[in-house]
């Protein structure tokens, strides 16, 4: 919410400080993110919506700085967020498996397909592999709502996605 900048760092190595916020979520703690790249690949999006418990999926991330790194689980359930905590009332939760750590969140949730159906947020502390995840749905809304303005935002040293590059690649897709 107050960040004065930011800096996207790419799987291919390529860094970018020139990085502009498109659309906010606050509600969700979401952002979409601009960077001027080419070359992109994005990650498509999956139906977040058709995600039946017991499907298997990805996480994809950086735990504790190790990045690139992909843990399988299933989908336990699909929750109201004010079952999980009072700061995700108003908004579905993709309770998963998959095992995560800090420096996952912000990296995208997979299906079988390779789509993004979701992005991880965060774990329930004292319970294990009580793992969370923002669906995908929102992230589409949020790039379909976006009205082509920009608010730049000045270098720091953070990154952005959890270092999976998720972001960027949602932004591909929005432009």
């Amino acid at each position: 919410q107050n960040a004065a900048g930011a800096q996207v760092r790419l799987p291919d190595g390529r860094h970018f400080d020139r990085v502009a916020v498109a659309a906010v979520d606050r509600r969700r703690d979401l952002a979409l993110l601009k960077i001027e790249a080419d070359g992109l690949k994005p990650l498509p999006l999956g139906e977040s919506d058709l995600l039946p418990v017991g499907s298997r999926v990805y996480a994809l991330g950086a735990p504790r700085g190790l990045e690139g790194s992909l843990s399988e689980g299933l989908v336990s359930a699909v929750r109201r967020g004010a079952e999980v905590g009072l700061e995700f009332a108003g908004t579905d939760i993709i309770q998963f498996t998959a095992p995560i750590s800090p420096g996952s969140s912000g990296g995208p949730l997979l299906n079988g397909y390779g789509q993004v159906v979701g992005l991880v947020c965060g774990y329930k502390r004292g319970g294990q592999n009580l793992n969370l995840a923002i669906p995908s749905k929102y992230l589409a809304s949020l790039a379909a709502g976006w009205r082509g303005g920009l608010r730049p935002l000045k270098t720091v040293a953070a990154t952005a996605a959890g270092e999976s590059g998720a972001a960027a690649q949602v932004l591909a897709r929005a432009r």
